[in-house]
């Protein structure tokens, strides 16, 4: 049992009592007015009123109309995102650079292969340790601070540790400027998907997500052919310290652009500030949005009658009517698989190692890898267009069914290519980097842009954003833990690397035709009833298909 939507007569919805453990849900006349806001789902931090930047009414961006304000929001999470994936990146850019080899000693050869392949590591996954770390901070920070607010203090964050790592003259500057680093960048990471799912119209929710992630598959091409051209330069110390700064030139501007753009109107409403999100919401919208108001208000009422807020380890562990449990570790299997199984850091990280079973020189490689990386964000473009039109569910099980098949034909191509001593025929090898470029393809136009829609869209609001740094946290732990094994998985197994993760990618394809429920065209508030009632999909929409039906027909009773 669970709660379910009432419409009455003046078609706004309430919630009707209909919970298992009895919790309270407000009814029609309980839901509060705009002008009442006594009462909030959330508590707001004293810091919101100190803080000078941010969401403010008088500074909020509101000529050229709803479509201007969503496409300048859009632009600027986007960008967050860029540097997200231009930071993950830039490393592998600048780690052969002499200059920086000889101030990281990541060259020594006093100490064992062993010890020398752990301290790269270590370089490598502190930046994803921070972000981890900063996810988790940003989940528990923006329910208290705000959207705008916590996404404003992490990109300075984020500026901060840029500039102290550009600035860097040892191993533990570096290390330390790192962390910090990837401390805030995963911090925006995990609300800005959130603030774009809040402000965005049901019917563009998914597209506009998958949109801001486009920018992702930028950011990695950015830093790969930046690195490149810099790798020609003569002076090594400018080499690798300009790259590493040159996300500062985005991240500034954008930083205090944020202090111009609306606040989710969900969180204000979460927090008692109705009108303030009925000024926003009747900006982000050309249509009348007095409804969704309503809709909101209704919702976040209910939550708050139920006590619905939770830590992250009441997320994880503890059971409760709303099903948190299983929508948190839903969103944790799904950013592992997007990451872990479908193991696109295999060929992004490595696709040196991958082209270089085709026999090519390593400046052929190179190039190569260079336009493969061109080549993937060019496929963000499709996924947008799609996912809200054929769903999430299409599209993820015709990534993992087509990444999946490539995996294991990549595999038996290599095989071929080592058997032959190098000999293999010119076509062997063109087959090769085909595979590569339509295994982008695949992961391109589903997991890598749809895999951010799903996780901030299953959340009620009381944890949506918890959820979106669950979401970041899942993503940073396995694309480190696969980046850590790839090098021994391929001194041990080598081509047999592509069989161990084409059967991982399609062992992901019955998990989402099982237990992941479509989103597209729901709102925010109805997909609530996804995940109140049974794990398996096709019961799920059954349960999902009731509630319909007697909403309908307890509308139809209210208006009579």
């Amino acid at each position: 049992m669970s709660n379910t939507i009432v419409n009455d007569a003046s078609g706004s919805k309430s919630y009707d009592n209909d919970t298992k453990d009895g919790a309270r849900t407000p009814t029609t006349h309980e839901v509060p007015s705009i002008e009442n806001n006594a009462d909030a789902l959330f508590k707001i931090s004293p810091l919101y009123r100190i803080l000078p930047y941010g969401y403010s009414r008088k500074r909020m961006i509101t000529r050229g109309g709803a479509k201007f304000m969503s496409a300048v929001s859009l632009l600027m999470g986007g960008l967050t995102l860029y540097v997200s994936a231009y930071n993950l990146s830039s490393y592998g850019s600048v780690s052969t650079n002499a200059a920086l080899d000889a101030m990281l000693n990541t060259s020594d050869t006093t100490i064992s292969s062993r010890l020398l392949a752990a301290k790269q590591g270590g370089i490598t996954s502190i930046n994803s340790f921070g972000m981890i770390v900063g996810a988790l901070a940003g989940g528990w920070l923006t329910t208290s601070l705000g959207r705008t607010k916590s996404i404003s203090t992490a990109l300075a964050i984020g500026c901060f540790g840029m500039a102290l790592q550009t600035a860097s003259q040892n191993l533990t500057w570096f290390l330390i400027s790192r962390f910090i680093t990837g401390f805030g960048i995963g911090m925006s990471d995990s609300t800005v998907p959130t603030w774009i799912a809040e402000i965005s119209a049901t019917a563009v929710r998914g597209g506009s997500i998958a949109l801001e992630l486009s920018f992702a598959g930028i950011g990695i091409a950015s830093a790969y052919w930046l690195g490149y051209g810099l790798s020609f330069s003569s002076n090594l110390q400018l080499g690798w310290r300009f790259i590493i700064a040159y996300p500062l030139v985005v991240y500034l501007p954008v930083c205090i652009f944020f202090s111009f753009l609306p606040e989710s109107p969900r969180w204000l409403v979460s927090v008692g500030m109705f009108e303030e999100a009925e000024y926003v919401l009747s900006h982000l919208r050309k249509e009348d949005s007095s409804q969704e108001l309503k809709d909101i208000i209704a919702y976040c009422e209910m939550q708050r009658q139920n006590n619905a807020q939770h830590g992250y380890l009441a997320m994880l562990f503890k059971r409760d009517h709303e099903n948190t449990r299983r929508r948190a570790w839903l969103t944790i299997l799904l950013q592992f698989m997007a990451t872990f199984f479908l193991a696109y850091g295999i060929v992004v990280a490595y696709a040196s190692t991958v082209l270089g079973f085709a026999g090519y020189s390593a400046h052929k490689t190179t190039i190569l890898v260079g336009c493969n990386a061109i080549n993937y964000p060019l496929w963000f473009y499709v996924g947008v267009s799609l996912t809200d039109r054929v769903g999430r569910r299409a599209l993820f099980i015709a990534g993992s069914t087509g990444a999946g098949v490539l995996m294991m034909i990549l595999g038996a191509l290599s095989k071929y290519i080592i058997r032959q001593n190098g000999n293999a025929s010119s076509a062997a090898g063109s087959a090769l980097v085909a595979c590569v470029f339509l295994y982008a393809a695949f992961h391109g136009f589903s997991w890598a842009c749809v895999g951010w829609v799903y996780p901030v869209e299953i959340f009620p609001q009381a944890t949506r954003s918890r959820g979106g740094a669950l979401s970041i946290a899942s993503f940073s732990t396995g694309f480190t833990l696969l980046t850590m094994i790839a090098p021994y998985m391929f001194t041990s197994i080598n081509e047999n690397v592509f069989f161990v993760f084409g059967s991982l990618t399609l062992l992901s394809v019955p998990i989402v035709y099982c237990f992941y429920p479509e989103t597209r065209q729901r709102t925010l508030e109805d997909i609530y009833h996804l995940f109140t009632g049974p794990i398996f999909v096709w019961q799920a929409e059954k349960h999902y298909q009731n509630v319909l039906e007697r909403q309908r027909q307890e509308g139809e009773v209210l208006a009579a």
